[in-house]
């Protein structure tokens, strides 16, 4: 499980929410209860962009202070911050 603690909820929601609206927007025009064409098309492109940066942000996220590597970074900024 993943401690939540350590990572700040209001980014976490805010992955979440753009994944979830883009898979939304990109469901709806798939259904084609956007109307014209030509706009679902554009929205479904938007769409799909948005689940890509929400995805993205997640990832980048989760795996910033992961395992021991992130450990040692930290406490290496940490010591350095110190110094100066």
């Amino acid at each position: 499980m993943i401690a939540l603690r350590r990572y700040k909820p209001i980014y976490l929601l805010a992955a979440l929410s753009q994944m979830l609206f883009g898979l939304l927007v990109v469901g709806l025009s798939m259904v084609g209860l956007i109307q014209p064409i030509w706009v679902a098309a554009i929205v479904n492109v938007l769409g799909c962009i948005s689940v890509l940066a929400g995805s993205y942000q997640l990832y980048d996220m989760l795996r910033k202070n992961s395992g021991a590597s992130g450990l040692v970074s930290e406490a290496m900024n940490d010591a350095i911050n110190y110094r100066n």
